[in-house]
């Protein structure tokens, strides 16, 4: 018989994690290079960490505009209603908990 799949990785407080399980399906369509939102990163953790735009303050997910943009509820909110739902609260949540550990690639 066939091995079974593997499981699917749970969502997880490290970048590996939140890319494959967020940046991928509601982001990067946008935020990479050629997108709309390409003045605004999302690919790497090195452009995240190295934008001037403070996308990520590790330690701070208060300030850092990652976390400000996902919980706005005006239209200005990412990702924006035209493009798809906001995320789940428990994402936002994972997001949060992963800059305020100092937003580690991986575990």
């Amino acid at each position: 018989p066939e091995p079974s799949p593997s499981p699917t990785e749970p969502l997880k407080p490290t970048f590996v994690s939140i890319r494959t399980h967020i940046l991928e399906r509601s982001c990067l369509g946008c935020h990479s290079a050629g997108g709309s939102a390409e003045r605004v990163p999302l690919g790497t953790l090195k452009e995240i960490l190295e934008s001037p735009r403070e996308i990520v303050i590790p330690g701070n997910p208060t300030e850092s505009g990652l976390t400000i943009a996902l919980e706005r509820t005006d239209s200005n909110r990412m990702p924006p209603p035209e493009t798809g739902p906001a995320l789940a609260l428990e994402e936002i949540r994972t997001i949060k908990k992963w800059i305020e550990n100092g937003a580690p690639e991986t575990e």
